[in-house]
């Protein structure tokens, strides 16, 4: 009899990203968010859709499903999605992730166009990973 597996805590993983933009030379900021889950083939995409409201100080990350790539191809591994925003100012805002009726908080600081999670509340089904 084998080993029973764990079951993750979370379904979902957060990571954020700074990034030159290569033509612009604008810093931008990748939300990116994974799945726990790995799957056998295909590269496939976690869909989300962002809002920005810069003024409230609040960044908005919806999570769709999980969809065939346009290219499929065998790649093993984890769905994931991205969103590319233009870095926001200097300063602390609230990063809210929904998925369905649930919904996770993150406090994100960013210093000198460098983003940096702190105090979350994970909802749950989604962590920060720094």
């Amino acid at each position: 009899m084998g080993a029973a597996q764990e079951t993750p805590a979370h379904e979902f993983e957060l990571r954020l990203q700074r990034r030159i933009d290569a033509e612009t030379g604008r810093t931008l900021l990748d939300i990116i968010v994974e799945t726990v889950r790995e799957f056998a083939a295909y590269g496939y995409r976690l869909d989300l859709r962002e809002r920005v409201d810069l003024a409230g100080r609040a960044l908005q990350v919806e999570l769709g499903g999980v969809s065939l790539p346009s290219i499929a191809s065998a790649n093993p591994g984890r769905a994931r999605g991205v969103c590319t925003i233009m870095m926001p100012a200097d300063g602390s805002y609230a990063l809210h992730v929904l998925r369905k009726q649930r919904e996770a908080v993150f406090n994100i600081d960013i210093a000198a166009g460098t983003p940096s999670p702190h105090g979350n509340r994970d909802g749950g089904f989604i962590i920060v990973v720094e």
